[in-house]
């Protein structure tokens, strides 16, 4: 529970919840003073984050990047946050642990290791190099596409491609071409690939945007090139 970890800089009431019985209190007559964050408020992210913010840089000696608000340095060690999920890296794993051992002092953390996934993206090692992976998001996306069994085990009858896109055809309007007639959603495909591409999937970055352009009159060449790329 990291937001209620935070102070809140305002006062803030609440209604009794319901089947909360108090002696002398009532729904009608009484309420609730909040004395710490909690989530749902409108600023409890934003205050949670400056108390989180504040400790790293006052108290535990870190430098937030100029880059990215939520990246953190101290030394060698890098650490970075996203909401209330973190990562400690650092070429030391002894100085990696250490640095988990003096953020623990000021937080109460949930500490759970090498690092296997981490917001949807797999992480292995492999040769002393970093492998990352999205088996779930693809997944999904494949099944949105009608290309993997509604079980996920197992592969449709498809022929897998080399390449992301054809060679011998330029994805372009279409406008004389025949409509979308899939029974899948266009859009919400190409909102994973774009989320697929931006974080492990560089490769496929200029067809999927290509195919975005085309989100709205969407034809049938465009969503035979969605499922080429799937």
């Amino acid at each position: 529970m990291a937001y209620t970890q935070a102070n809140i800089n305002r006062p803030a009431y609440m209604e009794l919840p319901p089947g909360v019985i108090f002696k002398g209190l009532s729904r009608d007559r009484h309420c609730l003073k909040i004395l710490m964050n909690l989530y749902g408020g409108r600023e409890s992210g934003r205050t949670w984050y400056q108390h989180l913010k504040t400790i790293l840089i006052n108290k535990l000696g870190y430098t937030q990047s100029k880059y990215d608000e939520c990246v953190f340095y101290k030394e060698r060690s890098i650490f970075f946050v996203y909401t209330d999920d973190g990562i400690m890296i650092d070429p030391s794993p002894i100085t990696a642990q250490e640095r988990v051992q003096e953020m623990a002092t000021s937080f109460e953390i949930d500490v759970q290791g090498d690092m296997q996934e981490y917001l949807g993206i797999k992480v292995q090692m492999k040769d002393d190099k970093m492998h990352m992976s999205q088996p779930h998001l693809i997944d999904s996306i494949l099944k949105d596409l009608g290309l993997l069994e509604i079980d996920g085990k197992s592969f449709s009858k498809v022929t897998t491609k080399h390449l992301p896109s054809l060679t011998t055809r330029k994805i372009t309007s279409d406008k004389d071409g025949p409509p979308f007639t899939y029974n899948w959603n266009y859009r919400a495909v190409i909102g994973k690939l774009n989320y697929l591409e931006k974080s492990t999937r560089p490769d496929i970055s200029y067809v999927v945007h290509q195919l975005a352009r085309y989100s709205t009159k969407t034809r049938q060449s465009h969503g035979n090139a969605v499922k080429h790329l799937g």
